[in-house]
């Protein structure tokens, strides 16, 4: 991100920002993929990691 690698701001700030921008962006993942998961249903869900036709 172009905003993690600005020279005007301090290093432990930059850090700080980045490493949180990352964290939200992984806790949105995985909000996202629970709620695909759960919207699909547990057995359409399986089948698509499993494929019974294999």
């Amino acid at each position: 991100m172009p905003q993690c690698a600005r020279p005007d701001h301090h290093v432990e700030q930059r850090i700080r920002w980045c490493t949180r921008r990352i964290r939200y962006a992984k806790d949105a993942e995985l909000e996202r993929k629970e709620a695909l998961f759960n919207g699909m249903g547990r057995r359409r869900a399986q089948s698509v990691f499993v494929d019974p036709d294999r």
